[in-house]
């Protein structure tokens, strides 16, 4: 999972724990690395592979090469925000789902929203840091079975 200085590594094997085995691929951008690391254990529990990077650069490499079913953005990041994150999506007419987390303000939240929705892209699902663990297994559960 991210690691400071901007990496990105792909996650261990799969577990066979909640919605069965290979749900589907998740990309998760956070410089958080052991939030990421929890969003990451969380995804692999139900079954997701999972890729996450601390960097934009990274990760829109991992976004072409692993062409994820579900995104989690972090908004507020060093090197990419997620106003371009959200922009790049759209360039690349991105059908992944989307789940935003942020531990600023939820109006934020609300705007990012409003944005993906203006840009095209599915209405994200919107999360608050901290997290409840239970509703991000609700939130990736349902991400997974409307993808």
């Amino acid at each position: 999972m991210p690691a400071s200085g901007c990496d990105s590594q792909s996650a261990g094997p799969l577990s066979d724990a909640g919605l069965g085995p290979n749900v589907g691929r998740l990309l998760i951008l956070d410089d958080e690395a052991d939030f990421a690391n929890l969003v990451g254990s969380v995804a692999q529990d139900i079954g997701f592979a999972v890729r996450a990077t601390d960097c934009g650069d990274e990760f829109k490499r991992a976004y072409e090469e692993f062409s994820p079913d579900v995104v989690s953005i972090d908004m507020i990041m060093p090197d990419l925000d997620g106003v371009q994150v959200l922009e790049y999506l759209a360039s690349r007419k991105c059908t992944a789902r989307i789940v935003i987390i942020s531990g600023f303000t939820p109006f934020y939240l609300h705007c990012a929203r409003e944005l993906a929705q203006g840009l095209g892209l599915h209405s994200p699902t919107l999360m608050s840091k901290p997290v409840h663990l239970k509703d991000l297994r609700e939130a990736l559960v349902e991400a997974a079975g409307r993808r």
